[in-house]
Order: structure tokens, then C-alpha cells, then sequence
């Protein structure tokens, strides 16, 4: 879904307008045909700060989570995904059914952490469009 742009002439003459406007999609608002500011419900705002994550360079990480990540099991489907781009980046090679069977059982008997889609735990419906 394209994202609506209105000058800023234009959302100075009608802010009541864009500001309503603005609480069901986010609108940028340009300054010489270029993009300046975004705005967007107070609502959003909110899910998207709530969405921020700190960075920590590895140095910083505890013993414990060092070993959290060391044990950490990657979903099934990122596995065989990254099996199936591999076969493609070697030039479209076939991929051994074999050694695919076999990691599709490594995977099947992980233990399901979380059984929600990507999709629910990034909050992206199945458009891609944020909740």
C-alpha cells in the first residue's frame, strides 16, 4: 500500500484534514518534492517504539546468555529454507533428497518453542501490513 504525500503548503492549509487523515494511515509530508516527516497515529508510534530493541555488542553478553544462543535451535523452516538458497547460489544444483529427509526429521523432533507464524510474532498480517 503506497504511502499518501501531501506538501507541507498543503498540510499547513488543511492540518485537521491530514491529522484525521493521519490516525488511519501515515502520511509524509514533503518540502521541495522530498520527503521530510512522517505522520502517523499516537497509537502506532506506541506499537513501533514498543518494537525497538536494545543492541548489545557481544562483549557485553552474560555467560548465561552466551549459552542460551549456543543451545538455541533455529525453526524448521528457516532451516530448510537456507538448505533450499544454498542449492541455488551453487548454480542450481540438485539438492541431495537424501540429506533433505534427513534434516527434515532433525527438525521435526526439536521441540516447538513458540507455534505462532512469523507473521504473528512480527505483527504483519498475511498482506505484510502492520497490525
Amino acid at each position: 500500500m503506497p504511502v499518501r504525500r501531501v506538501s507541507s503548503t498543503e498540510f499547513q492549509k488543511k492540518v485537521g484534514l491530514y491529522q484525521d487523515l493521519a490516525l488511519r494511515e501515515p502520511l509524509t509530508v514533503t518540502r521541495n518534492g522530498r520527503d521530510k516527516i512522517v505522520v502517523l497515529s499516537a497509537d502506532e508510534y506506541g506499537r513501533l517504539k514498543r518494537r525497538d530493541r536494545d543492541v548489545l555488542r557481544v562483549e557485553d553478553l552474560s555467560a548465561e546468555d552466551l549459552e542460551a544462543i549456543a543451545a538455541a535451535k533455529p525453526p524448521a523452516a528457516s532451516v530448510l529454507r537456507n538448505l533450499l538458497e544454498r542449492a541455488q547460489r551453487q548454480g542450481g544444483k540438485k539438492i541431495d533428497r537424501t540429506l533433505l529427509r534427513e534434516k527434515q526429521r532433525e527438525i521435526s523432533r526439536l521441540p516447538v518453542a513458540d507455534d505462532r507464524s512469523a507473521d504473528e510474532l512480527l505483527e504483519y498480517d498475511e498482506a505484510g501490513l502492520p497490525r
